[in-house]
C-alpha cells in the first residue's frame, strides 16, 4: 500500500510539472516592426533554446516564470519572463558596432575573433580613406603589427609590397595571398625593362584598388589560418571584402560621397656645398662634379657652347658669372597633388540589397611629368528567394593609367636615367635655363655626353601604362537545415596591361636614334568553389 501510494505521488507530481510546462509562441521584430530574422530565443539558466525563422516567428516550450532572453547580430538582447501569456511579441533594439569582433576568415566563413586558434589581425575600413593614399596597401604601413609594406619608388603607381613576419623562406616572392571577394588577386609587378638599369616606377596589382569599395580588411598569419587556401597561402592571406561584393542586406538608401585632396613633397635631399663649382682637383672642367675652384677664387668661366650656339640673346659675351645655384637640384622637383572623389549607393530591404560605389583617384607625382590616374566602378547586389536559395553577384571593373620616367643606373650602355645625374648637378650649372632647342633637340651644360637634361628626358622619355581589370563573381547558398549549408561560388579575375616606353631622339639612350618598347600582357584567373559548412 505505501509503495502504491508513493507512486501516485510521483505521478501526479509529473503530471503537475508538465502542465506547467507549455509551448510559448512568439516573434521577434525590430523598432520598425519588421521581422528579424535568426534571432536567438534561450530560456535563461538552461540549454534550451531555438531560433527564429525568416518572419521572424519562434515556438518554444517553457513554463511561467521563466526568462526567455531574445538576442541577434546588430540588435540589442532583451528579456522576457513567461506569464500567463502564450503568445508574444518581442521588439529589438538596433545596435550599432555588435559586429566589429566578427573577421571574415578563409572561404569568407565569419567567425567571432575570440575563438579562432590563430591570430588575426583586422583593419577599419575607415582609416582607408582618411588619408588619400593612392595604394591601398600603403595605408597598412604602421597600423597592422607584424605587417612589413614597402614601396619600390615614391612616384606615382609605383609597386608595393607587402609581407607578413619576417621572413620564413629563402624565396624571393613572400607575399601573402591577397583574396578580394573570394577571388585569388595577384599583386605581381610585371616589369619591362630592368629597373636597375633605366627601368620605371611599375605598378603591382593591387593598385587596381578603390580604398572607397573597401568593406571589411582581415589579415590571417600563419599557415593554419590559411589552410583552406592551400600552399599559395603559405605566407599568410590578406582577406578584402569590397562593399560591392558582399551584398549585405540592408534597409533604406544611404548615398555616400567623399572627396579628399592631399599634397606632396620630396621628404629630404643632401646637404649640398656651396663654395666649389664643376671640374677636378681645384681646375674648372665643364663635367658633371663639385671640387672645382672656388667661387671666391673665379670670377667667370667660358659659356657652355651648347648653350651659346642654341641662345646666343641670352649670352653677349664669351663668358658668364661663376656662382653658385643653391637650388639647382630642388628646384626640379615640385608639389604633387592627389585627388580622390567617390560616389557610393547602398540600399535594400530585409531580403535584398543592391551596393554601387564609383570613383576617380588623380595622382601628380612631386617628379616632373608622372602620374597615375584610376577609375573604379563595384556593382553588387543580393536576394534571397522564397525557397531559402540566397543569390550574390559582383562585378568591379577598373582602369589606369600610369606615365613616368627612367629611374635606374645611368652607367650602363643605353640607358637613360631622371636620378642618376639629376642629385649630383654641379652648384655652377643653372637649371632654370631652357632644356632643349627652337627646334626641340636636347640641351646640357656639357653637351650630352653623360647624361640627358633631367627636364628634357622627364618630358620626352616616358613609359606610359594602361591597365584594366575585370572581377566578378556570383555566389550561391543555400541551409538545408540548422547545422548543415552548402554555398557554391564561381568568379574570374581578368587582368590586362598595355605598356610603350618611348626614349626619344636625341637621348644619349639608344645612341640618340630613339627606341620604342611595347609590352602586352594579360592573365585570368577562374575560381570555384564548392563548400559544405557543418555548424
Amino acid at each position: 500500500m505505501r509503495k502504491t501510494l508513493l507512486f501516485m505521488a510521483v505521478l501526479l507530481s509529473s503530471l503537475w510539472v508538465s502542465a506547467q510546462t507549455r509551448e510559448i509562441r512568439g516573434k521577434v521584430v525590430d523598432q520598425d516592426n519588421k521581422p528579424v530574422e535568426g534571432a536567438s530565443v534561450m530560456i535563461r539558466g538552461t540549454s534550451t533554446g531555438t531560433a527564429a525563422d525568416a518572419q521572424g516567428n519562434f515556438r518554444i516550450n517553457a513554463k511561467t516564470g521563466d526568462v526567455l532572453v531574445i538576442s541577434a547580430t546588430n540588435f540589442g538582447s532583451r528579456e522576457q519572463r513567461v506569464d500567463d501569456k502564450s503568445n508574444f511579441t518581442i521588439a529589438l533594439s538596433r545596435q550599432t558596432g555588435v559586429i566589429d569582433e566578427v573577421v571574415v576568415t578563409a572561404m569568407g566563413i565569419r567567425r567571432n575573433d575570440r575563438v579562432l586558434g590563430y591570430s588575426v589581425a583586422k583593419v577599419d575600413p575607415e582609416k582607408l580613406t582618411q588619408k588619400s593614399e593612392p595604394d591601398l596597401l600603403k595605408v597598412l604601413q604602421g597600423k597592422v603589427a607584424g605587417v612589413d609594406v614597402r614601396s619600390s619608388q615614391g612616384t606615382p603607381g609605383s609597386a608595393t609590397r607587402i609581407q607578413l613576419r619576417g621572413n620564413n623562406s629563402f624565396e624571393l616572392d613572400l607575399q601573402p595571398l591577397i583574396v578580394v571577394d573570394g577571388i585569388p588577386y595577384s599583386n605581381d609587378q610585371i616589369t619591362t625593362s630592368s629597373q636597375v638599369s633605366g627601368g620605371t616606377a611599375y605598378s603591382s596589382g593591387i593598385s587596381a584598388l578603390d580604398p572607397n569599395d573597401i568593406e571589411s580588411m582581415n589579415v590571417l598569419k600563419g599557415a593554419s589560418a590559411a589552410a583552406l587556401y592551400g600552399s599559395r597561402a603559405a605566407s599568410g592571406v590578406l582577406v578584402i571584402t569590397t562593399k560591392s561584393g558582399s551584398a549585405r542586406a540592408r534597409r533604406g538608401n544611404e548615398v555616400t560621397v567623399k572627396s579628399s585632396v592631399a599634397w606632396e613633397k620630396i621628404a629630404n635631399l643632401p646637404n649640398y656645398q656651396n663654395s666649389y663649382g664643376a671640374g677636378a682637383n681645384g681646375s674648372y672642367s665643364n663635367s658633371n662634379g663639385s671640387w672645382g675652384p672656388a667661387f671666391r677664387d673665379l670670377d667667370s668661366v667660358p659659356v657652355w657652347p651648347t648653350y651659346k650656339a642654341a641662345y646666343p640673346e641670352l649670352f653677349p659675351s664669351a663668358n658668364m658669372a661663376y656662382r653658385a645655384y643653391p637650388d639647382n637640384v630642388k628646384s626640379f622637383f615640385k608639389t604633387g597633388m592627389v585627388y580622390d572623389n567617390s560616389v557610393s549607393f547602398s540600399g535594400g530591404n530585409e531580403t535584398s540589397s543592391v551596393g554601387l560605389t564609383a570613383s576617380h583617384m588623380s595622382h601628380d607625382g612631386y617628379v616632373p611629368n608622372s602620374s597615375f590616374k584610376r577609375y573604379n566602378l563595384g556593382l553588387g547586389a543580393g536576394t534571397k528567394l522564397s525557397n531559402g536559395l540566397q543569390v550574390r553577384g559582383n562585378f568591379n571593373y577598373s582602369r589606369s593609367t600610369q606615365k613616368g620616367g627612367y629611374f635606374g643606373e645611368n652607367q650602363v650602355d643605353g640607358a637613360s636615367s631622371l636620378f642618376a645625374r639629376t642629385l649630383f648637378l654641379a652648384r655652377n650649372w643653372d637649371m632654370s635655363l631652357p632644356h632643349e632647342d627652337k627646334k626641340g633637340n636636347p640641351l646640357t651644360w656639357n653637351g650630352g655626353a653623360q647624361f640627358d637634361h633631367p627636364r628634357w628626358a622627364a618630358e620626352h622619355n616616358v613609359a606610359t601604362t594602361n591597365e584594366e581589370r575585370i572581377v566578378g563573381g556570383l555566389n550561391l547558398g543555400y541551409a538545408i537545415n540548422r547545422w548543415m549549408r552548402l554555398d557554391y561560388t564561381l568568379g574570374t579575375n581578368v587582368n590586362v596591361l598595355d605598356r610603350k616606353e618611348v626614349t626619344d631622339i636625341g637621348s644619349r639612350a639608344a645612341e640618340g636614334l630613339g627606341r620604342i618598347i611595347q609590352d602586352n600582357w594579360r592573365k585570368q584567373e577562374i575560381e570555384s568553389n564548392l563548400m559544405a559548412t557543418l555548424t
